[in-house]
C-alpha cells in the first residue's frame, strides 16, 4: 500500500477501428474527471496489436464506473451486445497482492 497502481483496459480484434474507438474516446472525453484522475483515451499500441488505455488510480477509485458504463453504453449504440465477463485472480511469489483481470466480450 502506500503507492500508485494503475489498471490497463483494452481492445482487441480487427472489429475495432479507429470511427469506433474515436466515438469512445469522444463520450469518455465528456466525463468531469476529478482528485487527478487521468482522461481516459484509448491509444492505438503498435507492439501489443491493440487499442489501450492505462487508468490511473484516481480514475480507478472515483470514475471506472462511469468509464466503464460510456464503454458499454457506447457499444451497445454501435449495435454491438456483451456476452461474457470472465474474472480471474491470481497471486505472484513476488507480491502480496492479487491481481483481477476481467474480459468483456462482445458481439453483433
Amino acid at each position: 500500500l502506500g503507492y500508485a497502481e494503475t489498471k490497463t483496459f483494452s481492445f482487441h480484434g480487427s472489429s475495432m477501428g479507429k470511427s469506433l474507438i474515436g466515438t469512445i474516446n469522444r463520450k469518455l472525453n465528456s466525463l468531469a474527471y476529478t482528485h487527478g484522475a487521468n482522461l481516459a483515451v484509448f491509444t492505438w499500441e503498435n507492439t501489443a496489436g491493440h487499442y489501450e488505455y492505462e487508468m490511473n488510480t484516481s480514475a480507478q477509485n472515483y470514475h471506472e464506473e462511469d468509464i466503464l458504463c460510456v464503454i458499454l453504453d457506447t457499444m451497445e449504440e454501435a449495435g454491438w451486445k456483451f456476452h461474457f465477463q470472465f474474472d480471474s485472480e491470481f497471486t505472484t511469489r513476488q507480491y502480496i497482492s492479487k491481481t483481477k483481470r476481467e474480459c468483456f466480450m462482445f458481439h453483433k
